[in-house]
């Protein structure tokens, strides 16, 4: 039997080595003092970070092939911090390079979300940050919007004429404070973070959108992912690329980033100070959510042992999706609920049923209007998706585009069911 020799695998952890010694060379021109020191041992200096991340910016999307002669027009997600500060001067620099680069066929175009309606904050306050995002991306010389979080579908404005309307934040509110956990929440706060880009995509004519992740983030994203139940799109959400939406692919260019090299670069570069803008997640005590208690612990561990961030990173990218004839109607991912005869989905079905006390939800027509739609709904949408669901108490409060997706494939599988005895099965 395999043995540790008794010391519960201590000695298999890698702890965090000693620092370079002060006035340690840059190890890559070797010349410069390093002026930073990244994953504990990796010195640079200035000017060789700064070549660094340019290149590995360049490379992850060289390698993508996304970007060919042809201009497309992109849209840089961009909500204050550091990584997308250091996104935007990446980009900007890929985009004006000069002879001894190749340059960046895009168009780039900024979109900030407005989250403050969740928070409490006055309309004053949502100005002021509106503000202060002006200022510190008008340096790039990109066109810049802004655009409520919303239920329902809305449409970017130029951050300098941003307004909006009490009615839509009322809905919004209200689908919040329908959820009973924090958890679902943020998972919530996520999926309408991603319709609000695509739809904000679609009506700016840009089919790429950029998102400042770093690995850091992705790491978490991984972790508690899989604690979610998203097993089946982990691949998507963290990935490169994710082409889930109709029309619009959703880019990860700082990936193999962390957030203390993306930091670093934004400040060696000369970009603007960060922008704080409170959000859900960061108002949260460490305690009230899975995604919260797990970048605790990812940041935590980091400290101690430099690479827990990239072995999560590495492991998450061994994940693959199973392609699915049908999405969910919530994320579009995989349906990972089509089979559920003998799976670990029934039997997790089957002890809800038993704490609860509840039956499993159904089409009968002893139900409820919101029971019914309850049970179209649930049938449609993936595990984690399902999780959303069945804490928001009124269903009906879920963007209608959901609701629709979710009517529109029930409806398509009543069609199938009728006719399967007229299509050949694909043994035949």
């Amino acid at each position: 039997m395999c043995s540790t020799g008794g010391d519960d695998g201590e000695t298999l952890l890698n702890p965090k080595p000693p620092l370079p010694e002060k006035g340690t060379l840059c190890r890559k021109c070797k010349t410069s003092k390093a002026q930073v020191i990244l994953q504990i041992k990796d010195a640079y200096c200035k000017e060789c970070l700064i070549a660094l991340c340019n290149h590995k910016f360049r490379a992850i999307l060289g390698k993508s092939r996304i970007f060919g002669n042809e201009q497309k027009s992109v849209l840089v997600a961009f909500s204050g911090s550091a990584s997308s500060l250091a996104l935007l001067k990446l980009l900007s620099d890929a985009v004006a390079a000069g002879p001894s680069h190749r340059r960046i066929m895009a168009c780039p175009k900024i979109i900030y979300i407005d989250e403050g309606a969740l928070l409490g904050m006055s309309a004053e306050e949502r100005l002021t940050k509106c503000k202060e995002i002006l200022e510190v991306t008008a340096g790039f010389g990109f066109p810049a919007y802004a655009v409520p979080l919303n239920v329902q579908e809305s449409s970017p404005v130029d951050i300098r004429n941003y307004e909006f309307h009490g009615n839509t934040d009322d809905k919004l509110i209200s689908l919040f404070e329908s959820v009973s956990d924090t958890t679902s929440k943020l998972d919530l706060l996520n999926r309408l973070r991603c319709n609000v880009l695509s739809s904000c995509a679609q009506q700016l004519k840009s089919p790429l959108v950029m998102l400042a992740d770093n690995s850091t983030s992705v790491a978490v994203k991984i972790l508690s992912g899989v604690s979610l139940g998203k097993g089946a799109s982990i691949s998507l959400e963290t990935g490169f690329s994710d082409s889930r939406h109709s029309d619009v692919t959703f880019l990860r260019p700082l990936r193999d980033f962390t957030s203390k090299e993306a930091t670093i670069f934004s400040i060696f570069s000369g970009c603007p100070k960060p922008v704080f803008v409170p959000s859900l997640l960061t108002l949260s005590k460490m305690d009230s959510s899975i995604q919260r208690l797990t970048e605790a612990f990812i940041v935590n561990l980091q400290n101690e042992f430099p690479s827990t961030v990239s072995t999560i990173y590495r492991t998450g990218e061994k994940f693959c999706s199973t392609p699915s004839n049908q999405p969910c109607a919530f994320c579009l991912g995989p349906l990972d609920t089509m089979h559920k005869s003998c799976s670990a989905l029934e039997a997790t079905d089957f002890s809800r049923e038993l704490s609860t006390g509840k039956k499993p939800e159904s089409s009968c027509g002893s139900c409820d209007c919101k029971n019914k739609l309850r049970s179209t709904l649930v049938q449609t949408l993936c595990y984690s998706c399902r999780l959303i669901a069945r804490s928001v108490d009124n269903p009906e409060l879920l963007p209608s585009t959901v609701l629709e997706n979710a009517r529109e494939a029930q409806s398509f599988s009543k069609m199938k069911s009728q006719i399967a005895e007229f299509l050949i099965s694909e043994g035949e």
